[in-house]
């Protein structure tokens, strides 16, 4: 599922504290993103490249 044409915010703006939705881009698919996951995206997420987060 490739998603040329929605429009994305860049990932400095993220807000885990906020519903989204973000693009996996390992799998190429949207996600719906839920506030519940916020500690755990701050506590182990890592940005590794401009836009990605591991």
């Amino acid at each position: 599922m490739s998603t040329p044409d929605i429009p994305h915010d860049p990932l400095d703006t993220f807000d885990p504290d906020r519903p989204c939705q973000v693009h996996d881009g390992l799998n190429d698919q949207m996600i719906e993103w839920s506030p519940q996951w916020a500690s755990m995206y701050r506590e182990h997420g890592a940005s590794w490249d401009e836009g990605v987060v591991a």
